[in-house]
């Protein structure tokens, strides 16, 4: 959320279907870390210690529907869009209901975590994403176009010799 002391957590570590996910204070822990992967215009949110997708329960539409963590089957309700707002956190989405990823109320251990109508008030709805790092062989980077500076010396950055287009 953007109580930055505060993060998704899959409740007790929980490696079960169903696991209630909650917002916890940060350790860093496996069942507070989770990857983003871009799926065909939305994304899949994974909890790393289990390998399970954040899921709105049974497809709900109701405002206050419960998130938990399931087994991925790339359905609308395990999908989610994310927008940068305009101070730079993020709302994240869900394709099933376009409700937003929200907690019940103040950020505390144990807030529950579920969907509800974008900018209801008394709901945390602003979350912070900070990258953790990749393991060995995944992408680090998004595709695109860069200029590659060197960090000690950023006015310094990669260059072919003469432009050339030669193999």
């Amino acid at each position: 959320s953007s109580s930055p002391s505060y993060v998704l957590d899959v409740a007790g570590g929980s490696q079960s279907e169903g696991a209630n996910v909650t917002l916890w204070t940060d350790r860093r822990d496996q069942r507070q870390l989770f990857r983003v992967q871009w799926r065909d215009g939305y994304y899949s949110i994974t909890a790393l210690h289990s390998g399970q997708s954040l899921d709105v329960v049974a497809s709900g539409c109701a405002p206050g529907t419960n998130v938990t963590q399931w087994g991925y089957w790339g359905t609308d309700n395990q999908l989610w869009s994310i927008e940068r707002l305009s101070d730079g956190s993020y709302r994240i989405l869900s394709k099933c209901d376009g409700l937003a990823l929200s907690s019940d109320g103040a950020a505390r251990d144990g807030s529950n975590v579920m969907v509800t109508t974008p900018g209801a008030s008394g709901c945390l709805q602003s979350w912070s994403l900070s990258y953790v790092g990749a393991r060995p062989g995944e992408r680090v980077v998004e595709d695109g176009v860069y200029s590659i500076a060197c960090s000690s010396s950023p006015s310094y950055v990669l260059d072919v010799a003469g432009g050339s287009q030669s193999e």
